[in-house]
């Protein structure tokens, strides 16, 4: 890390450094995926803090995407007996 990456910036910065809202910002804080901390009455971040917060992100998405084989099965065995 370096002194860049360090650097505050206030959220609207942010979010236009990373094609995003201020709004999904604050959620994904609320999500705990983001770091912000408070200087007088304005919210701030960092680059790294951001990059920590896309890492997450993906490593979500791609326990999402896993489904285990039996998991699928089961849950069109369900499927089928409601009918």
């Amino acid at each position: 890390m370096n002194v860049v990456d360090d650097r505050p910036m206030n959220l609207k910065e942010a979010a236009a450094m990373y094609g995003l809202t201020v709004a999904t910002l604050r959620a994904e804080a609320a999500r705990g995926r983001l770091e912000i901390f408070r200087i007088g009455r304005r919210d701030y971040t960092t680059i790294q803090a951001m990059r920590e917060m896309v890492r997450k992100c993906r490593d979500a998405a791609r326990q999402r995407a896993f489904t285990p084989a039996h998991d699928v099965r089961r849950r069109e065995l369900r499927l089928h007996w409601r009918h």
